[in-house]
Parts: structure tokens; C-alpha cells; sequence
């Protein structure tokens, strides 16, 4: 490759994808675009094992693809199956556990736990994954302290997932009450960011425990619609 007169950089990581909802034809797009790696952090496990089995075959050039599994939610789902197929609902601890060994078992290189998981039913899919992979979360439900306190690894969304432990109190969210799917919620929240005090010891001391505990934040700034 005669590269005079042009730059080279290290192939790119795109860290928080949907190939379910993007589809296989995007694989080479990503490579197009110098993303030799993705992560693709939810989506049905049948998809997810599709997509890994085209790449490997050789279908259609690609990135390295590594994978969640489904986003491992609690009930009632943050959305309805039809506007969201890639989250699977767990009504209990033992599900969520179950539903994480059932991933790893079919190829997850990573454990994705969602907004309505309540903390026992995280705390329960950590201590399964026993540090087998890394897991990470879209959180509401549960705070971002908590699953720190937890155990986890990496969290998704710096708009929702740290919201309620660095807002006012009276700016919080309610993740059973209040729905995602409301456009209304993200105004709120974004409201709720302007009044915050990020010096304050909400955020400090959430800042403090992620480090100590080498916890990742993908903050993922960038606007979407579903």
C-alpha cells in the first residue's frame, strides 16, 4: 500500500454498537470508516452468534467483533419487546444470574445489565460472572454507586446511568416509575444535568469510588433516535 503522503493511525474501537439493530451489512462500513474493532453491547444472542459466524467466515470484511448478549433487565421492561428486541426482562435474581451464564456459555465477551434491574438482581449476575468477563451497565434502577459497591466494571451513558447519584435530590429519576421511551425523561434529565453541582459530593465521591475501584465510564455523547 503506497501510503505517501497520507496519515496512519491505529486501527479505531467503536465501544458501544447494536449490530442487531444496524444490521450485518454494517460490519464493513465500520472497517470502511477505520474501526477494526467493535463491541457490540446488545442484542439477541442468536443475532449476536450470526454476525461473529459470518465475520469468521469471511461473508463480508469487518472488524473484531466481541459481544454482551442481551441487555439483562428487570421487570417491568424498560421497553416493549417490539420497540426494543435486543433486552431480555428477568423477574428475579436467580434469572438474571442464569441469563448471564447462558451468555458467557454462548460466546458473550462481556455481561450487559439494564435500566429496571434492581441492585439484588445485579449483585446476583456480578457474582455469577466471577470476573469471567468484564460487565458493564446502562443503569437507572440501580445507582451507579451501588454497582460499584458491586462489583462492576464499566459503566454505559454518562446522561442516565450516573444521573441520580450526581443531580439534586429533587431531580432524580424514578427507573420504574418514569420510562425512557417518554421523550419527556430525557428533557428532564438534561434539565436536571444544568442544575447539578459536579463538584459537589455526589459526583465526587461516585468519581472517587470508580476510581479506586478501576470502574470505565463510555460516556457515548452523541444523540440517537430509536
Amino acid at each position: 500500500v503506497d501510503a505517501s503522503g497520507t496519515w496512519t493511525i491505529p486501527g479505531l474501537i467503536d465501544a458501544h454498537i447494536h449490530s442487531a439493530l444496524t444490521g450485518f451489512e454494517s460490519m464493513p462500513v465500520f472497517l470502511a470508516c477505520g474501526v477494526t474493532t467493535v463491541r457490540d453491547v446488545g442484542g439477541p444472542l442468536d443475532v449476536l452468534n450470526s454476525v461473529r459466524d459470518k465475520l469468521a467466515a469471511g461473508e463480508a470484511p469487518g472488524p473484531r467483533f466481541v459481544f454482551c448478549g442481551p441487555l439483562i433487565d428487570g421487570e417491568p421492561a424498560s421497553f416493549p419487546s417490539a420497540l426494543l428486541p435486543i433486552l431480555q426482562a428477568t423477574p428475579d435474581a436467580a434469572a438474571a444470574a442464569a441469563l448471564t451464564d447462558e451468555c458467557i456459555a454462548r460466546g458473550a465477551g462481556a455481561i450487559k445489565l439494564y435500566f429496571r434491574l434492581p441492585r439484588k438482581s445485579l449483585r446476583a449476575a456480578i457474582q455469577r460472572v466471577n470476573g469471567r468477563v468484564p460487565v458493564t451497565g446502562h443503569l437507572g434502577r440501580t445507582r451507579a454507586s451501588e454497582a460499584v459497591a458491586d462489583g462492576i466494571n464499566c459503566f454505559e451513558h454518562v446522561v442516565v446511568t450516573i444521573y441520580n447519584d450526581v443531580v439534586r435530590e429533587e431531580d432524580r429519576f424514578d427507573a420504574v416509575r418514569d420510562s425512557m421511551a417518554d421523550p419527556n425523561f430525557w428533557i428532564r434529565l438534561h434539565e436536571g444535568w444544568a442544575r447539578a453541582n459536579l463538584d459537589g459530593s455526589g459526583a465526587q465521591s461516585l468519581l472517587d469510588a470508580m476510581r479506586r475501584a478501576d470502574v470505565t465510564l463510555d460516556p457515548t455523547l452523541d444523540i440517537t433516535a430509536l
